[in-house]
């Protein structure tokens, strides 16, 4: 396939370009490689801005060069020596060129530029209908996993140029669908669809980047190629660009750039920058804090099945929001929905229980759970999650157990027993049980330690008897085994 959208071509030779005015710093602009010296890259620089000012954009933030074919200049009269692909971002626009540089034979070299069509957009008007269809049955078969057919399909639509089936061809090559896995073809594929303008290519190219995929790790680059897919609206870039302005990876750190990366994704019903916009609300950072759009975007984000936000959104309904009051009922929901799918730890809850209790200090939390019509205060069988810190208690699961120990013993002196069911590196499953202690009844609970990466979670269940039944006992020793 040719060229999509050849709007128009200029061809000048260099000493005419001297009435055009050059930007101030053509070389902070332009990140890539470029076959032009400086001169030459101004001139370009020159030439694309009138392009881009008649799209409809006063401003040039950044220039992604890629050399496509290079030969040793050899001053022959129309010999050209460096075929490029400029990517041109502004105004949360992105404007693609093929520059190409020729030989006029004395007077100096000459700049061609083609402006391509932005978006992926193919000018139907020159794509046959067998194409189409072969691109249509290519998608049809990787979506069945029948890869050798889609693979056989999409590589004569790659290699006519066609973005979508290079994309597609792309990411059989990552993943080695159908073919031996091959990031260096990926990227490849990748970057020949990116530089025709076709968004998701563009993101995965910048993925490929930052991660250091088949190329030297450049976090910059990668967050220029997520700007440029972002800027044409694709929601999973607009999310990626967000999160590395979040953590300044490749861009200086600014929360207000991911907070609105972070918006666009959202409106465009991204869950995962919902849930992230939420919690910006939430702290204040790169927002006015506001708990009422914090509550709204998880919630949103909840419903559409992102898990990190229906735990969250269990826990805004724990504490109550905007002035109003805790709703435990929907706060159990929204938790035991998270807890069942693993988040913040796999645990399967049984019919019958409720959140009955929530309570929160500096950096950790704990969740009370009992059996719908018990009261809080006089409960009958109890089941607690604890979120504490990382190596709470001390460095291991053993230190954590002994800090248990201590602080049980302050309350009652000699009073309770202890027993270790099972243990392993990263956890503890054990029990206790008490005789009646200062006006607190007898309690037979059974426990388990889990330490995490970021953080330390302990589960326990009990019940007000000194000696649980085997049943009973049994059968949550094998729930907290299952837990994690």
């Amino acid at each position: 396939m040719k060229i999509a959208n050849l709007v128009f071509a200029l061809i000048l030779p260099l000493f005419l370009l001297s009435c055009q005015s050059a930007p101030p710093s053509s070389d902070e602009l332009i990140s890539g490689q470029s076959g032009a010296d400086a001169v030459l890259k101004t001139d370009t620089v020159d030439l694309v801005s009138v392009f881009v000012k008649a799209g409809g954009c006063d401003r040039i933030e950044q220039i992604d060069t890629a050399v496509l074919h290079s030969e040793p200049r050899t001053g022959e009269k129309g010999h050209v020596w460096s075929k490029e692909q400029w990517v041109v971002a502004g105004c949360s626009k992105s404007f693609p060129f093929l520059v190409t540089y020729s030989e006029d034979g004395g007077t100096g070299p000459f700049i061609k530029i083609a402006q391509r069509g932005r978006a992926g957009e193919l000018d139907r008007s020159k794509v046959d209908a067998a194409e189409k269809a072969a691109l249509q049955e290519a998608e049809s078969a990787f979506k069945s996993e029948n890869y050798p057919k889609a693979l056989a399909l999409l590589r004569p639509l790659a290699e006519r140029g066609n973005p979508r089936a290079q994309n597609g061809l792309a990411i059989m090559y990552a993943r080695g669908m159908g073919v031996s896995r091959n990031l260096d073809q990926a990227f490849k594929w990748h970057q020949e669809s990116a530089l025709q303008g076709y968004a998701l290519a563009q993101f995965f190219l910048g993925l490929m980047y930052a991660d250091g995929q088949a190329v030297p790790r450049n976090a910059a680059r990668g967050a220029s190629w997520l700007r440029v897919a972002a800027a044409q609206g694709l929601s999973v870039a607009q999310f990626n660009l967000g999160a590395m302005y979040a953590k300044g990876e490749g861009v200086a750190k600014d929360s207000r750039q991911a907070a609105e990366w972070y918006r666009k994704a959202a409106e465009q019903g991204y869950a995962l920058a919902q849930h992230n916009l939420a919690l910006l609300y939430l702290s204040g950072e790169g927002v006015t804090q506001n708990h009422a759009e914090a509550f709204w975007w998880e919630k949103e984000a909840a419903e559409l099945g992102d898990v990190n936000a229906q735990f969250g959104l269990g826990i805004l309904y724990a504490r109550g929001h905007d002035g109003l009051p805790s709703d435990y009922g929907e706060a159990y929901k929204w938790i035991a929905r998270a807890a069942e799918q693993g988040y913040p730890l796999y645990f399967e809850f049984e019919p019958g229980w409720t959140l009955g209790n929530y309570v929160e200090r500096p950096n950790q939390y704990t969740l009370e759970f009992m059996r719908e019509g018990d009261d809080i205060d006089n409960w009958k069988e109890l089941l607690a999650i604890q979120v504490l810190p990382p190596f709470w208690g001390g460095a291991s699961v053993e230190d954590a157990l002994e800090k248990l120990k201590a602080v049980r013993e302050q309350t009652c002196p000699g009073g309770t027993t202890w027993n270790v069911i099972d243990r392993d590196v990263k956890s503890i499953l054990y029990e206790w049980q008490a005789r009646p202690c200062r006006g607190k009844s007898e309690q037979h609970q059974i426990a388990r330690i889990i330490v995490a990466k970021d953080k330390t979670f302990m589960l326990h269940y009990a019940q007000k008897t000194y000696q649980m039944p085997d049943e009973p006992r049994d059968r949550w020793i094998r729930k907290l085994q299952d837990a994690g």
